[in-house]
């Protein structure tokens, strides 16, 4: 048989896209990885008394995905009188007009909190022309990625607000009026800028955020629930002298680390399975570049993860040793008490750059408590026109 006659080799089958995500980022998942199991043990006992760190660290986190899936609402569902893409920067600030799209975020100008000193990661480049009208496919192809139970946004507002003991009402306010640090800021509007220009890049956010609470997700949900009812049970500042215990250690599932947890038997593989075959319509969906534009804001997603982890270190005053590693040698980490002491080190639980929620909770001047006053009733009016009509994503009602 000649050369010529063999049969050649059949060319190497392409990677998934998945498989691209994943190889892109390995490394800088193996860091924060690194970062997060490294800071963990912090909010829990011994060096912690309860649930006030862990708390704060969610918050921090949480304006990501209730940004990124309210974005993804927007996406999928026409605008209308009572669904406008500018709804989702409520989450943020609900005292810009509704008219009016999100803010863009200066990041050059950005208000210092803790004297940080890192600078937020770069983002890929954001088209400056006019960004075409969504392709039909592509948005039947976003619409129907998601399975049931994967959404984080009303757990997430369940666990908070059990967390911080707020009433919903009293939580949706406190996310829609202030960020936990200036970095959060920036990626929040870095997420909105880019599912504005390439609506496709809502699948890098699926696959790295989700796929994380299927497996690191289910780790930090056993270390929390191995703390055990004295610590989820104690007061937190909310609740203190008012003999209200804490969160109730029987119902952490449902009310403390339900972000981590999923209905059903299965606890979440019937979900992961469904959303990993559904995934696979992208393969032959999406346009090279398209394709790129998602690997590519997969490493963004990990870089600004990392960037809000080192945020969260300046505003708790890790100590140094920790930002390596937990019990490395190099000195014992100081605890939630002595944070405290330091005076001011330690952030409250609910805590805002800006005064709007001190105003409403103190009183302030006449002058001062009347205008935020009118502020609060028109937010109030607007959300729970939407709310009502459209569950608020999954529903705070639920909560």
């Amino acid at each position: 048989m000649t050369t010529e006659n063999r049969s050649r080799p059949a060319a190497a089958a392409r990677p998934s896209l998945s498989t691209e995500i994943n190889v892109a980022t390995r490394l800088l998942h193996t860091n924060l990885n690194r970062l997060i199991t490294a800071r963990l043990p912090l909010a829990l006992p011994p060096h912690a008394a309860s649930p006030r760190l862990y708390a704060f660290g969610l918050l921090h986190f949480s304006h990501v995905y209730l940004t990124f899936e309210s974005a993804w609402h927007d996406i999928t569902h026409p605008p209308t009188a009572l669904n406008n893409p500018a709804l989702s920067s409520l989450l943020e600030d609900p005292w810009i007009s509704v008219s009016q799209p999100p803010p863009t975020f200066d990041t050059s100008t950005a208000p210092s909190a803790g004297a940080s000193s890192t600078a937020t990661p770069s983002s890929p480049t954001t088209p400056t022309t006019p960004t075409p009208p969504t392709d039909p496919a592509l948005l039947a192809f976003l619409t129907t990625l998601l399975p049931p139970g994967l959404l984080r946004s009303r757990r997430l507002r369940r666990d908070l607000a059990a967390l911080l003991a707020l009433r919903p009402m009293e939580l949706d306010v406190h996310l829609a009026t202030g960020y936990p640090g200036p970095r959060v800021a920036a990626y929040t509007a870095h997420i909105r800028r880019a599912v504005r220009a390439r609506p496709h890049v809502l699948v890098a956010y699926a696959w790295v955020m989700y796929m994380a609470i299927f497996a690191g997700g289910r780790w930090i949900r056993a270390q929390l629930a191995s703390a055990g009812p004295e610590f989820w049970e104690s007061e937190n500042e909310n609740n203190k002298g008012k003999g209200v215990r804490g969160v109730s250690f029987e119902e952490i599932g449902k009310r403390g680390v339900s972000f981590f947890a999923f209905d059903g038997d299965m606890d979440g593989e019937d979900v992961k399975s469904a959303f990993k075959a559904r995934l696979e319509e992208a393969e032959a969906l999406l346009t090279e570049q398209q394709r790129r534009e998602v690997v590519e804001e997969a490493r963004a997603i990990f870089e600004w993860s990392i960037a809000l982890v080192e945020e969260l270190d300046e505003l708790l005053d890790t100590p140094d040793a920790l930002h390596v590693e937990v019990g490395a040698g190099r000195g014992a980490p100081r605890d939630e008490k002595e944070m405290s002491e330091k005076g001011g080190v330690l952030p409250a639980p609910v805590p805002a750059p800006r005064q709007k929620t001190d105003w409403v909770r103190q009183g302030g001047s006449i002058a001062g408590a009347l205008v935020v006053l009118g502020g609060v009733c028109w937010w109030t009016a607007c959300f729970l026109g939407v709310a009502m009509r459209e569950g608020w994503h999954e529903g705070w009602t639920d909560i």
